[in-house]
Formats: structure tokens, C-alpha cells, sequence
């Protein structure tokens, strides 16, 4: 039934390309054709606008925050939550603790916002008051697979893989050449 709006979705990933944004870039293209703010902080790269526009997203339309600490960083995801009129955050706050991150369910909840939390697979084990929770991994040829860590509503479905795109990375270890067929 789509994503949780009004709720935070963690998507806990090791390594950076394996599909982390290319996962949300359908929803957001659609909030940006609405005229709907997608703002990302602290991401860990800039993003490229070319790639971005190519997959749909308006970039009139897309705000990116660079902050100077976690502290920072959390309030920016606050103010974003609260303040933004629809629209989604992405956001990248390293190791908020579990009230912090209960601070931010709330706010979503409270604005009826998609709030996106970005964090490392150290992150597996602990618990947290997202409404889904989503573990990304390199599935090698098959592309990305994903585990469905939590969920509201039913038991995780097993894990699925998503090819993305040619781009994304296919090994967590080093970019290789694949030969020709």
C-alpha cells in the first residue's frame, strides 16, 4: 500500500550505491510533479542533477541541508518534518538515540509527513519507533536485495531483489568490469 506517510522509515544500508535512493526516487518524482518539497540533509555525496531530473525529480523542487552536527542535523529533520507543507525528508542523522528518533515518529505523525531516515547496518540490532524498517543489502547480479526488518499491520514478508539500474554498484567491495556477452 505504498509508503507510511505520517511515520519514519529507517533504510539501513553498509555501503553507499546499492539502490538506497533509487528505491525512493519513483515516490519522490511523484511529490515533486505535485509541486511538493523533497528536502535531503546531511546526505553523504551530492547529488547529481542530471540523474535526479532524469528519473523524474523536479529540482525547483528538492532542498538539500548540510548541517554541522548531530544536534543540527536532527533539528533541521525536525524543522523539516514540522514545518514543510507535504512533501518528504531524507535524511542521513547518524546515531540518534531512541528518544530522538520517537521525537521525530511524532512529528511525522503529528504533519502526516514521509520522513526517511538513512542509517548504517550497525543499526540492525537496536530498536527503534519506525513505522518500517528496511535493510538493504548487495544481492550481486539480482541486483539489491531487501529485508523487510519491521512492519505495521503483518509478519516481514522474505526478502525480495530489485534490480535498479546498471549503475548501481555490484559488489560492496570493489567497481569491477563485467566482460562482454
Amino acid at each position: 500500500h505504498g509508503w507510511p506517510q505520517g511515520a519514519i522509515t529507517e533504510i539501513i544500508h553498509a555501503t553507499a550505491g546499492c539502490g538506497e535512493l533509487s528505491l525512493l526516487l519513483p515516490v519522490l518524482a511523484g511529490l515533486a510533479r505535485e509541486g511538493r518539497w523533497v528536502t535531503m540533509v546531511d546526505p553523504p555525496w551530492i547529488p547529481c542533477p542530471a540523474a535526479l531530473h532524469g528519473r523524474g525529480l523536479a529540482l525547483e523542487k528538492l532542498l538539500l541541508a548540510k548541517t554541522k552536527n548531530r544536534r543540527e542535523s536532527l533539528w533541521a529533520c525536525e524543522q523539516v518534518v514540522r514545518g514543510l507543507p507535504g512533501g518528504a525528508l531524507l535524511a542521513w542523522p547518524g546515531q540518534p538515540s531512541f528518544g530522538e528518533l520517537r521525537r521525530l515518529q511524532l512529528a511525522a505523525r503529528e504533519k502526516a509527513k514521509l520522513a526517511f531516515l538513512y542509517r548504517p547496518a550497525g543499526t540492525l540490532g537496536e530498536a527503534s519507533p519506525a513505522a518500517l524498517r528496511l535493510h538493504l543489502e548487495d544481492g550481486g547480479r539480482r541486483g539489491t536485495r531487501i529485508h523487510v526488518i519491521k512492519c505495521r499491520g503483518s509478519h516481514p514478508p522474505p526478502p525480495v531483489c530489485v534490480a535498479f539500474s546498471t549503475y548501481a554498484k555490484t559488489s560492496t567491495h570493489t567497481v569491477r568490469h563485467e566482460p562482454f556477452a
